[in-house]
């Protein structure tokens, strides 16, 4: 069961404004912007007595405010975000254990001439939102829905050798250099097994450029010369 509350304003005038100005840059048929919370509550049973009035008064919500807008912007689907931890974990504090977990979105509602059809808004989307963290829902159930977690995949190293891990390399998306495919290959010649797709999962992650394990904390050589810092150091 999914209940929605619509929040304060999510932005200050200023910010609003500034946005806007932004979003006409690009449809000049926009004439105005609200943007405000939504709170997105899934509850394990619905509730009884005054836990409504509670859950309400707990979240601040404004019960005269529309609970909709134009474009929703919710954290992406499948991750639980930093705000939804704590949030959740206060309403069940506050006695309200039927609370299995709260969420909070934008709901931005645009003013413009004339009505705005179908795909009109696609252009302003991505000052929305940050596509790393965020998404543009249509439907916010989809923000609770429960997925089963897939079986193990295992890659057939000792049978196909380099091959085996190419291909889950291009179809994983993992970008792993040759460098590191070769390394992956001698640690898992070493333990003589097969690796699965979860631990070549993470061998990229823990491995990858934004852990500086790679590029931006290596020694570098330029002209023949060794220098001092690393890109890391250097910052």
């Amino acid at each position: 069961m999914l209940l929605k509350f619509a929040g304060p304003p999510a932005l200050s005038p200023f910010r609003r404004d500034a946005l806007l100005a932004r979003c006409r840059a690009l449809l000049p048929q926009l004439t105005g912007l609200e943007v405000r919370f939504l709170y997105l509550v899934h509850l394990s049973r619905p509730l009884q007595g005054a836990e409504a009035e509670r859950l309400a008064q707990v979240l601040g919500a404004d019960p005269a405010a529309a609970a909709d807008g134009e474009v929703l912007i919710c954290p992406r689907p499948g991750t639980t975000s930093p705000w939804s931890s704590k949030a959740t974990e206060i309403l069940r504090r506050c006695g309200l254990e039927a609370v299995a977990r709260v969420e909070r979105a934008w709901a931005y509602r645009f003013a413009a001439e004339g009505p705005l059809k179908s795909g009109a808004l696609d252009p302003v989307l991505p000052l929305l939102h940050d596509r790393m963290t965020e998404a543009v829902v249509a439907d916010p159930e989809i923000l609770f829905r429960q997925v089963e977690p897939l079986p193990l995949i295992h890659i057939p190293l000792r049978s196909q050798g380099r091959a085996a891990v190419e291909r889950a390399n291009a179809q994983m998306g993992l970008a792993l250099s040759p460098e590191e495919i070769e390394y992956f290959l001698q640690v898992f010649a070493g333990l003589d097994r097969d690796p699965t797709d979860v631990e070549l999962m993470m061998f990229s992650v823990v491995n990858s450029e934004h852990c500086r394990h790679k590029i931006f904390n290596a020694t570098w050589v330029i002209e023949g010369q060794a220098q001092e810092h690393t890109l890391f150091a250097m910052i």
